[in-house]
């Protein structure tokens, strides 16, 4: 990490004579007006200061292009056009039943000063992605999606070891066939209706899709963490480096 300050950081360590391994100049160097090396445990910290030949003037910021002017017709074509896209946020938490089913416990705020929406859901949300989504109408879906699982046997043998009992929420019964929802708590506009049932419908469309597509994501991330090191690497050394600006490089910003 390079960059020009005015004054070096105080540290409290003390330096060493030593230096470690890194992208520094020689001290002897006579681009070098100092330089001290810090222990900070599991790194070191090299501080140098360094002439302007090492570290010279940043040229001028470029200058940004012109905007070209936009009428006020163009600009109102320009948020339909945005508003085409429906962006909605998601939380909640992915229910694994011992019976294999999964249910969703979903909280959609509405906004515009309007209460959340929350409803339980008969698939699994863990499905969708982030992104976006298009029906076969074109209406485009922006989701972001925020989630937590939980794995209601295991939560019931880790209870039950305690001497008690894990109460699982009321969850609806869904009958078999499209995906649904119901809510149970908060006024859904009708707007907000549509596009839980636009989802649900996403969700009947591309089950398969989003089936392989998860399955993909997990064998990807087991993956990673199996091939993670038992011993983390140790991180590399610190190199920073500064120079007193002049008086003219400063009258000049």
């Amino acid at each position: 990490m390079i960059s020009a300050v005015l004054n070096p950081p105080a540290l409290s360590q003390e330096p060493l004579e030593v230096p470690p391994k890194g992208p520094i100049i020689d001290s002897n160097s006579p681009d070098v007006k100092s330089s001290v090396t810090y222990d900070l445990g599991n790194r070191l910290l090299t501080i140098q200061e360094v002439t302007d030949k090492t570290l010279p003037k940043p040229p001028p910021p470029p200058i940004p292009p012109l905007v070209p002017a936009i009428s006020s017709t163009e600009l109102l074509k320009a948020l339909a056009m945005q508003n085409m896209d429906r962006f909605m946020a998601f939380g909640g938490t992915i229910y694994h039943l011992g019976t294999g089913f999964t249910r969703s416990l979903i909280t959609y705020h509405q906004g515009d000063g309007k209460a959340p929406v929350v409803f339980w859901s008969s698939f699994d949300w863990n499905l969708l992605t982030i992104g976006n989504f298009e029906l076969p109408t074109g209406q485009q879906y922006s989701l972001m999606l925020m989630f937590s699982n939980v794995n209601v046997a295991a939560m019931e043998q880790h209870y039950a070891a305690q001497g008690m009992d894990y109460n699982v929420p009321d969850i609806p019964a869904f009958s078999a066939g499209p995906a649904s929802f119901h809510i149970i708590s908060g006024e859904a506009t009708q707007r907000t209706q549509e596009d839980l049932r636009a989802l649900h419908s996403i969700y009947d469309r591309d089950q398969e899709a989003l089936l392989q597509t998860w399955n993909d994501r997990e064998a990807a991330r087991r993956k990673a963490e199996a091939e993670k090191p038992a011993i983390p690497p140790k991180p590399e050394d610190i190199v920073l480096q500064y120079r007193m600006l002049k008086p003219e490089e400063i009258q000049s910003k």
